[in-house]
């Protein structure tokens, strides 16, 4: 089997596993599952250590995103700069000390929790613990599947953080918020953590904004390609997990055969598993998906300017000079 099949074999296998989890127990938003199995599937994780590791990162950003809403619960000018603060200062130091994997699940952990429960704790932050539920069963399905694909070690890439990036990050978590709160508040979860997600990638890459567009564009497209005969097919899950899962593996197949282009496949798979995702009912929750599309293609404008505009502002003038 070569790499670019065994890379598709296991995304695609993640996937399936961690959406027929989270649709049988009707997890809210499950898509969050799916996004986070394409996030860490091509990450392996190769001791039981390195796995506690990852759901207590997780873990450990739920519980920041409940001490934000217990020390402000209705206190926004409190809680936003408490939230900008722990997304990124804790997602970097996560990253520098236990790797790309812990820095991710930290990030959307602590997001999923305050995002969801923002406007009204008391009454959502139940929904920020399902999503919890979401991302420990993405981080063991990668795991568990990665055992059968990842046959020999894969030495652990050093991770570290330019300087800055806790700012952008942080900023594009919480102007992601803001932004959702005002044009789409029924997807502050979707717009933050496309926010976060783009801001992270951009700032350990070191660019690459037109490929990030380039792969939502296409994520849409095929979404939109996807879901017309899903929803025709009536509410098939087999059906509807094996487009899910085939699909997001056929990215990660193009990823490992085009590696000059591996960002806008992967963008791709990202953008589609957040749009195309939508169990446990595909034909009922078709409208959902078109506001998810929404949400992330903001998530990603505002993630990509938070970058953009840091990267502008610590230009030396030598450099500003010679761009103009």
């Amino acid at each position: 089997m070569t790499e670019a099949a065994r890379g598709a074999s296991r995304q695609a296998l993640a996937v399936a596993l961690a959406a027929l989890i989270v649709g049988i127990f009707h997890i809210p938003q499950p898509f969050l599952a799916v996004l986070l199995v394409q996030l860490l599937g091509g990450i392996p994780c190769q001791s039981a250590s390195e796995l506690f590791r990852r759901i207590l990162s997780a873990f450990a950003g739920c519980l920041a995103g409940v001490a934000v809403l217990t020390l402000a619960p209705n206190e926004q000018w409190i809680s936003l700069p408490l939230f900008f603060t722990l997304t990124g200062w804790g997602t970097v130091f996560a990253l520098r000390r236990f790797g790309p994997a812990c820095g991710i699940l930290f990030g959307i952990g602590i997001v999923a929790m305050f995002a969801e429960s923002f406007v009204f704790p008391a009454r959502d932050i139940v929904f920020g613990f399902a999503h919890l539920f979401s991302l420990i069963t993405a981080t063991l399905a990668a795991a568990l599947v990665g055992l059968a694909f990842f046959r020999e070690p894969v030495a652990a890439k050093s991770q570290s953080p330019p300087s800055g990036a806790a700012v952008v990050i942080g900023a594009a978590a919480a102007c992601g918020l803001i932004a959702a709160c005002t044009l789409l508040p029924f997807q502050l979860n979707v717009t933050t953590v496309s926010s976060l997600t783009t801001a992270l990638a951009l700032t350990m890459t070191g660019g690459g904004v037109v490929k990030k567009f380039l792969g939502g564009l296409l994520g849409i497209i095929v979404a939109l390609g996807f879901l017309i005969p899903i929803t025709g097919s009536g509410n098939d899950l087999a059906v509807f997990l094996l487009g899910l899962s085939a699909l997001i593996g056929a990215f990660e197949w193009f990823a490992l055969r085009l590696p000059a282009h591996a960002a806008i496949f992967r963008q791709a798979a990202a953008m589609f598993a957040v749009a195309a995702t939508i169990l446990p009912q595909p034909d009922r929750l078709i409208t959902d998906s078109m506001e998810r599309m929404c949400a992330g293609t903001l998530g990603l404008c505002i993630g990509s300017a938070c970058f953009l505009l840091h990267s502008l502002a610590t230009r030396s003038p030598a450099e500003r000079m010679q761009k103009a």
